[in-house]
């Protein structure tokens, strides 16, 4: 209930009256054929008499005509209770009868004190929602404010009906008054003087918030004329009335009967002339030969009655300024045609609907496959197939089914109550049966202990044997009756029997052979013996492995065909050589013959090749006293198949304890000093690469020492190893002068690959203008390569050179650029 302690305090202001504020002119026009259509609807469910929609709301428009009419305006008005101020006006959300959205902003018609529900004020907003109309149907409308706070919905569409001969005129005034405690207001609605006399004249007003009682609760004035009102809340009122001839205003007020809180939001007034305008609208005729017609079908539409014409469509897409016009639609069209007179000024409009029946969708549904074997048959319904369609068969049958049993086409034309066909059409296949035949290399006769094969003469999709198995051929050991049945591809079947009847093959050997790990490289041999160990002589036709493996063979003491007699015995040879790293397994198959019985026996060899890998270090020169002297250790891996293995490796290098000191840790053992290298999943490669470096200081000693490999454990796996030793010359003699010689810088000076076998490309950074010379000595300090280039420049460049290396032997080589402030060295490691 609305806050009592105000109808004391109010007493006094009873008959008093309050100046209204509808003083936004909204829309004011006056032309032949306007008219205006609207609904409204109660929102808010604060009062609950009668039940208002909540939100979204929902406005039936129903009173636009079918055709020949133009939307002018459109608005919608709405009150709120506001709980929160609002800085902006509120928003609207729109969805006409298509379902299409649209979001406008309002405008506010006015803001005013609360109605008695404890809220913060009451405002009104209007909006043009003309984009919105697009005929009658269902308006649905929502708001960014509560539902609470929207007292209701308003929608007032203006359009002009181009049937109408009678001038419309209409003018809409909005604003806000909100009064309290049933206090009254007056207002004033001016418009254009009115242009004659009319007797169709409607006065309209908007109030909100008065509560449903007892009939009548308040009175609206209207066009000076007291109309009792029964509150509902949200009302809308228009009431008919009288307009003069140059009457400009009419007299409005609010009148509650009982305490009550309310606001006014919009007065207006509509009203319709005979004798202001001439409104009259010439004929423009259109004549349709056969406006039902079927899909694919045209239409000739002829008009009468204007000079100029413009066609058009509902749905669009159809335009034509020809008299006459031929048209295909795809659906039911109204066709829209606007005649003109010869100064193209507007003369009518016409319409016409072209109906497009719906054409059946003819099929032709098969009770089962449409491609059947010889001797079968399918039934071919027709569809649709009712009371309002009915069937014509490409044999001249009518009946809503046939069976057929040959191939060919079948085709079915179906025509509707609308005399609109559809053909419909289906492809049989009939296939031949096959024929099947059971064949056996064995006359039939199955030898004892062993199995003969029953095998289908061709292939099909699917076999079922009376054993049960469903492959194309199965081994029986035990005579007896056999049948076998087979389908096609196209899922016909054929059937076969026949009689097994009954017929020792007995040989004695390993039933495995199993060569321990054998280096790559390597061949090791394994002798077999095999012997008939039955009692009735056969041959051995054949022996061999079952995979084509070059690193299995075998070989035979005898030629193999042989007969072997029982007690007799053959020598079978293994032979193994593995070139990976790898298991090796095979089988060893021996084919044994007594006509008409065959047997294969199976040998099963397993092998293992393990790696073979190459330790080297190349010879070497050191110059005395070179304290960062370093020789390489490299390894390689040794295997025709495998290009890489990663291992974990410990290596123990030695060498002359006088010749030479390491930086790294060592051991002396019999006069020797050791040096361990180790790692983990060091990749080794079928190129030679770097297992590591040792450096250190070139003392005096003997001119000429070795370096060697005395230990490599491979953690992994077993291994074979092959060691090459370096020689470790000594000299004090055409080396380089250390003084000249900078660290090794990477950035400026690149060989690659290194160490290198045919070709390797040697480039440097050069920044400075001056000379450059790129040298390359050998061990012994001679100068056997040399190259100049002469920069003029102080631009950065790199310069690279691809040196081919086929004149080179294996050994140390040092790269070494000269330039104009600096001299750098590098070895080069050639390997062949």
């Amino acid at each position: 209930m609305k806050k009592i302690i105000f109808i004391y305090i109010l007493l006094v202001l009873f008959c008093s009256l309050s100046s209204a504020q509808i003083n936004n002119l909204v829309f004011e026009k006056s032309e032949c054929g306007l008219k205006i259509a609207y609904a409204f609807q109660k929102v808010t469910n604060r009062y609950k008499i009668p039940p208002g929609s909540g939100l979204p709301c929902k406005l039936k428009i129903d009173s636009l005509p079918d055709r020949c009419y133009e939307i002018i305006d459109a608005f919608v008005w709405t009150t709120l209770s506001d709980s929160v101020n609002r800085d902006e006006p509120i928003s609207l959300m729109v969805i006409n009868p298509h379902n299409k959205a649209d979001y406008y902003n309002t405008v506010k018609t006015g803001k005013k004190g609360d109605k008695c529900w404890g809220e913060l004020h009451t405002a009104g907003y209007r909006a043009s929602v003309k984009n919105s109309i697009t005929g009658n149907g269902e308006y649905i409308i929502n708001s960014n404010a509560s539902e609470w706070e929207v007292d209701g919905f308003f929608i007032l569409i203006i359009y002009k009906d181009f049937t109408d001969e009678n001038e419309g005129h209409i003018t809409i005034m909005d604003g806000l008054l909100t009064e309290q405690a049933g206090r009254s207001s007056v207002d004033t609605l001016k418009f254009k003087p009115v242009c004659d006399n009319s007797s169709e004249a409607y006065f309209f007003s908007l109030v909100s918030d008065m509560q449903f009682g007892y009939y009548p609760e308040y009175v609206m004035r209207m066009n000076g004329i007291d109309f009792p009102v029964q509150c509902n809340f949200w009302n809308f009122e228009m009431r008919k009335s009288n307009v003069f001839r140059n009457q400009t205003s009419s007299a409005f007020s609010v009148r509650p009967l009982r305490n009550d809180c309310y606001s006014w939001v919009l007065s207006g007034v509509y009203y319709q002339t005979k004798t202001c305008r001439n409104c009259y609208l010439p004929t423009i005729n259109i004549s349709a030969k056969g406006s039902e017609i079927c899909p694919g079908d045209s239409v000739l539409l002829t008009a009468e009655g204007g000079y100029y014409y413009e066609w058009s469509s509902l749905p669009g897409g159809f335009i034509s300024n020809q008299k006459d016009i031929y048209v295909k639609p795809l659906s039911t069209t109204r066709y829209v045609i606007k005649g003109m007179t010869e100064d193209s000024c507007f003369k009518g409009f016409d319409t016409v609907m072209v109906i497009v029946h719906p054409k059946p969708v003819a099929s032709i549904i098969p009770n089962g496959p449409i491609a059947f074997c010889r001797g079968d048959s399918v039934v071919l319904m027709a569809s649709p197939f009712d009371k309002n369609h009915n069937a014509l068969w490409s044999d001249n049958s009518n009946s809503d089914r046939i069976t057929v049993k040959d191939p060919g086409k079948y085709s079915v034309i179906i025509e509707n109550q609308y005399g609109c066909k559809d053909t419909a059409s289906i492809e049989i296949i009939v296939f031949e049966n096959p024929e099947v035949e059971i064949l056996n290399n064995n006359d039939f006769r199955v030898c004892l202990g062993d199995s003969i094969e029953l095998v289908s003469d061709k292939d099909f999709v699917s076999y079922k044997w009376s054993t049960g198995e469903i492959r194309k051929s199965i081994f029986i050991n035990n005579p007896g009756v056999f049948h076998l049945t087979v389908t096609d591809s196209n899922g016909c079947k054929a059937y076969d029997t026949v009689l097994v009847k009954p017929a020792d093959l007995t040989l004695s050997y390993l039933n495995s052979v199993d060569f321990d790990s054998v280096c790559i490289g390597n061949n090791e041999n394994f002798s077999l013996s095999i012997r008939n160990s039955g009692t009735d002589s056969y041959n051995i036709t054949n022996i061999n492995f079952l995979k084509s493996d070059s690193n299995l063979k075998i070989s035979t003491n005898i030629p193999i065909p042989t007969n072997l007699n029982p007690g007799d015995s053959i020598v079978v040879l293994i032979e193994f050589s593995p070139d990976e790293i790898r298991n090796y397994s095979d089988s060893i198959k021996i084919f044994l013959e007594k006509n008409p019985c065959k047997e294969i026996k199976t040998l099963y060899v397993n092998a293992f090749g393990v790696p073979r890998f190459q330790l080297s270090i190349p010879d070497t020169v050191g110059f005395v006293k070179d304290e960062n002297f370093c020789f390489p250790v490299f390894i390689k891996l040794i295997a025709k198949r495998n290009s890489s293995l990663l291992i974990d490796y410990q290596a123990d290098i030695s060498f002359d304890p006088y010749v030479f000191l390491p930086k790294t840790s060592f051991r002396i053992e019999n006069g020797k000093r050791i040096v361990t290298m180790s790692g983990k999943n060091f990749r080794v490669t079928e190129e030679p690469k770097l297992l590591g470096e040792i450096c250190g200081l070139v003392m005096l000693g003997d001119s000429l020492t070795t370096a060697s490999i005395e230990k490599f454990d491979y953690k992994n796996s077993k291994i074979c190893l092959e060691v090459i030793n370096g020689n470790f010359a000594i000299t004090g003699l055409c080396a380089i002068k250390s003084s000249r010689i900078e660290l090794l810088k990477e950035a400026e000076l690149y060989i690659n690959p290194n160490p290198s076998s045919e070709l390797v490309d040697i480039s440097y950074h050069a920044e400075n203008s001056g000379e450059y010379k790129l040298a390359i000595f050998d061990i012994q300090g001679a100068k056997i390569y040399e190259i100049i280039k002469f920069k003029n420049n102080n631009v950065a460049e790199d310069f690279i050179y691809n040196i081919d290396l086929k004149e080179f032997s294996t050994g140390l080589y040092y790269v070494v650029l000269f330039s104009q402030d600096k001299i750098i060295r590098k070895p080069l490691m050639i390997l062949k």
